[in-house]
């Protein structure tokens, strides 16, 4: 318990010291809306020529494009400043990558619950979106992964239905965002719920991270289920009208996910991740979005 304190505790005064940016305004409806980057790795020549850049698949290397899809509603990995411009520890993140493979990087706003189906369908190259990598997943999508994060559990400020952890969620109203693995999380709890003869889970289900605090704040849901950071950072955003409960439920690890079998820009990608993680710029990044307890000094392929 004195652990779990210290993480979301370490969490919220780097969200509180750090975080001094607009609120998140996407809507959740905002699909295939393409935000371009503007950061290229070679000046105004968008053809990679480092060595990094060479490990790309032709098509991208021709392009000098990588297309990049990302549900801009999770601060604070990625966000709408004044509903326009993307902000966030992934948007910096896949910018220093662009920069390391030498091509420009364009984002396109996509929906989180559809983005894995938009990669399929070949509308971008690769998705970075707080995106975890797990076995499930990984039947569709390869990942390359870049970051630590834990799963807890947000109650309104007080606790006015004193839950204590997920093993106290049978019969409440549980907020959590579509597509989010907290949905397997929510099922998983809700079935020891129906087999030790208590109610289920009462899930309700938002298309956003935003909604879901919303119904939080508001009393439609007596609890959300999210990811440690992103809790940190809402706590913060309405002013400690929200608190965390319980120990953390759950560590996973976040990947920027790619086509199946797509083993060049697999190695590409890592390559260049792992070029930030070396060159300072990442530590730096997750200082400034307070997400230093989920540093990595190694980026693997499928964690491994």
């Amino acid at each position: 318990m004195a652990l779990r304190n210290r993480l979301v505790a370490s969490l919220v005064l780097a969200v509180a010291g750090t975080l001094a940016l607009s609120a998140c305004g996407a809507s959740s409806d905002a699909s295939n809306v393409s935000t371009p980057s503007d950061t290229a790795g070679n000046g105004d020549s968008a053809s990679p020529t480092n060595s990094i850049g060479a490990l790309l698949p032709e098509a991208i290397r021709s392009a000098g494009v990588l297309r990049v899809g990302s549900d801009m509603t999770y601060a604070p990995f990625e966000f709408l400043a004044d509903d326009k411009t993307p902000q966030g520890f992934d948007v910096e993140l896949i910018n220093a990558v662009g920069e390391e493979l030498g091509i420009k990087i364009e984002l396109v706003n996509t929906s989180f619950d559809s983005i894995i189906p938009g990669l399929l369908a070949k509308k971008y190259d690769a998705i970075i979106s707080a995106l975890t990598d797990n076995e499930d997943r990984r039947k569709q999508v390869d990942f390359v992964d870049y970051i630590t994060v834990g799963a807890g559990l947000l109650v309104p400020q007080g606790n006015p239905k004193g839950i204590t952890g997920v093993e106290d969620l049978c019969g409440r109203k549980v907020a959590i965002a579509k597509g989010s693995t907290q949905v397997a999380d929510a099922d998983e709890e809700s079935k020891k719920c129906t087999d030790s003869g208590k109610p289920e889970i009462e899930q309700l289900i938002f298309p956003a991270q935003p909604e879901v605090m919303l119904a939080l704040t508001n009393g439609r849901a007596d609890a959300a289920l999210t990811d440690l950071a992103t809790g940190a950072y809402n706590i913060q955003q309405t002013g400690q009208k929200l608190e965390f409960v319980g120990a953390p439920y759950r560590a996973v690890v976040d990947g920027i996910a790619i086509p199946k079998n797509d083993t060049e820009l697999a190695k590409a990608l890592q390559a260049a991740v792992q070029a930030v993680m070396d060159g300072g710029e990442y530590d730096s990044m997750l200082e400034k979005w307070g997400l230093t307890a989920g540093s990595m000094t190694k980026a693997t392929i499928n964690l491994q």
